[in-house]
């Protein structure tokens, strides 16, 4: 106890104080847990894309990926731009029939494919494509593609399995945290409140 005195004056607080601020801790993690932790959900993917993103020293060499190739005959891609493309593309994926000028666009399917197999200006693109999205018109086999991104698999898993947990609590804290800054910028809009946080 002694030593917990000392320490408060030296932070200038007093037991009360310290009392206080323990408390509030406390409730703002209770509040977290039982009201906003609940309502976040991280899914696979973006753990995955934020794995790719944030470990760059990770083996790039171990991901395969599945692609939905679909290529552009060369009279479409510059008349149209690469956005309406791929609005419409996106669009067929849904049930909606192409418009006419894109009537002649081909898809296929490529699973497994792994990176070292790609070329250097294909597998740099697909780094910076999250799972999901599309992208930028690229040659393969000489045709422009734009390829969609269904999966990215690791090879040597070990690495992400390991971070899987850590990136799950750090993407739910950070959720969390923008959930909790809207609650209190919309409190702050009705009502006068003191921050100090």
């Amino acid at each position: 106890m002694l030593q917990l005195n000392s320490f408060l004056k030296s932070k200038s607080l007093d037991f009360n104080s310290y009392f206080q601020l323990i408390k509030e801790s406390i409730e703002l993690t209770q509040y977290l847990q039982k009201i906003i932790y609940p309502t976040i959900d991280i899914t696979d993917l973006e753990i995955k894309n934020f794995f790719l993103k944030n470990f760059p020293s990770y083996n790039q060499k171990s991901i395969k990926y599945d692609l939905i190739a679909i290529t552009i005959p060369s009279s479409i891609e510059t008349s149209s731009s690469l956005r309406e493309i791929i609005s419409h593309v996106k669009a067929y994926r849904d049930g909606i029939p192409l418009p006419e000028k894109l009537k002649n666009i081909e898809s296929y399917k490529m699973e497994k494919i792994d990176e070292s197999g790609l070329e250097k200006s294909i597998a740099a693109v697909l780094k910076k494509t999250d799972i999901g999205q599309y992208t930028e018109i690229v040659k393969v086999q000489k045709k422009s593609t734009i390829l969609f991104v269904e999966n990215k698999e690791f090879s040597n898993s070990s690495v992400f399995e390991s971070e899987k947990e850590r990136i799950r609590m750090q993407l739910a804290f950070e959720k969390a945290q923008l959930v909790l800054d809207d609650w209190i910028n919309a409190e702050v809009k009705n009502y006068y409140i003191s921050r100090n946080l």
